[in-house]
């Protein structure tokens, strides 16, 4: 996708399954807390470990939920990076798409577009507003997750970092989260916005 930064019925389902699907058990992620109401869990497959920082995504994650929410709204987002087999897979699952993409969102709350079709009958979120969450348990966003190399060819065609596309990446996903869209220029047009409000706050790794 060009990038912008240049001009489960029950949360719990999406959430294990698609770590099921990247090779690792969900209590093995990184719970990384960067303020009292928003969490971030981050997760890297191993082959690209040594690429990116785990601390620095969860930072561009942070900022992204800055803009995306009220000032004094929580959140708990989870975002993985993966190989382009995984995020393959996961598009022919949820979107009926044998092919690979760059990021993929699976909201707890919002359905869209880009999670394709979901014929599924049991996938109702209107039944999470009856799903009671612990007390002290920060409410569940969602998930994002995004492909590695589809980022580093992405980069190369946008003249920028990779760093700077998995930035433009994540952004983009945890907006998706959220509810925000761009199927029509109105809506495109606030979600560019935000998009460029959140890469205003982040430091870009090279």
């Amino acid at each position: 996708m060009p990038s912008p930064f240049l001009e489960g019925t029950t949360y719990a389902c999406y959430y294990y399954d698609v770590y099921c699907k990247v090779g690792q058990r969900a209590e093995d992620k990184h719970l990384l807390t960067t303020s009292p109401e928003r969490w971030i869990d981050v997760s890297v497959s191993e082959e690209f470990s040594q690429l990116v920082s785990e601390e620095w995504l969860s930072e561009v994650a942070l900022k992204s939920l800055q803009v995306a929410l009220s000032k004094n709204d929580p959140g708990h987002v989870s975002i993985v990076i993966s190989d382009d087999a995984c995020i393959k897979e996961l598009n022919s699952k949820y979107r009926g798409l044998n092919e690979v993409t760059d990021v993929l969102a699976f909201s707890s709350i919002y359905g869209g577009h880009w999670e394709g079709d979901l014929s599924d009958p049991t996938d109702n979120r209107d039944n999470l507003e009856d799903f009671i969450l612990p007390p002290d348990q920060i409410p569940p966003l969602g998930e994002v997750i995004i492909s590695y190399p589809q980022s580093v060819r992405q980069a190369a065609e946008n003249n920028h970092s990779v760093h700077q596309e998995i930035a433009v990446l994540t952004a983009h996903g945890i907006l998706h989260l959220i509810g925000h869209d761009h199927m029509d220029n109105k809506d495109a047009i606030v979600m560019q916005s935000k998009e460029h409000d959140i890469a205003s706050l982040i430091s870009v790794e090279e």
